[in-house]
């Protein structure tokens, strides 16, 4: 074989391992996950990278070295950067909609429904931190990009929350208590991480949700939203 050849079949089977990710080593490979499943396992491991840094300072090539992949693996699921990180926000949406209608769906009463779904709201707050923040945190509500999709999860949670409330309202008025509940969720689940950094509830040495401090501040959280609501009324 010609040495003409045999650089011919280098540039092939280079050529062959960025695009192909079945030819990448096993320590860096993906694994044959339905495309479902790989999307969603490069999802939780963005959340975290861009945690770090922003989504301004981080790149591709951070995203696909903390997944243990290369770049090419990544742009088979997301076009961009900005097309991962809306997958990102909603994804965590819909999580987070999801995790409270799983916690609201079993109790009876608007007194039980407001006290499940203030423990389900900081629990994942309590054990996705990145996540919360990532959606909940001024970087997505200031940025262009991004603030008005932000704006639009936090309507859809909103208007969860409003189909849970069990008030002789008006649809405005049980928005507007819907509105104000989440405040309350948002506001003392802030304070909580002033108090307890995020950082510290991503060690291995974190306490489970329950019996923590940040079950507690739920509980409280609902006393003061329960409050509220005992004394709202038609106008």
């Amino acid at each position: 074989m010609t040495p003409t050849e045999m650089t011919q079949i280098q540039v092939v089977d280079k050529n062959r391992k960025e695009n192909d990710p079945e030819a990448f080593p096993d320590s860096i490979k993906s694994t044959r996950l339905p495309a479902a499943e790989r999307k969603r396992l490069l999802i939780s491991q963005a959340v975290d990278t861009f945690s770090v840094r922003g989504f301004h300072a981080t790149s591709m090539e951070d995203v696909a070295v903390a997944a243990g992949v290369t770049k090419p693996v990544i742009y088979q699921h997301f076009r961009s950067k900005r097309h991962l990180y809306v997958a990102i926000l909603r994804h965590v949406g819909l999580e987070m909609k999801e995790v409270l209608s799983q916690g609201t769906s079993k109790a009876s009463g608007g007194k039980m429904r407001l006290y499940a779904g203030m423990e389900a709201y900081f629990k994942y707050a309590y054990e996705n931190a990145t996540a919360y923040e990532l959606l909940f945190g001024s970087g997505g509500r200031r940025d262009p990009e991004f603030r008005d999709l932000v704006a639009e999860i936090e309507q859809d949670l909103a208007a969860h929350v409003t189909s849970t409330i069990d008030v002789d309202l008006d649809p405005e008025h049980r928005e507007l208590a819907a509105v104000s509940i989440m405040g309350i969720a948002e506001a003392v689940m802030r304070l909580y991480f002033s108090k307890y950094p995020p950082a510290s509830l991503n060690s291995d040495k974190r306490p489970p949700f329950v019996g923590s401090s940040a079950e507690t501040w739920s509980k409280r959280a609902a006393d003061l939203a329960w409050a509220g609501l005992r004394a709202i009324h038609r106008d």
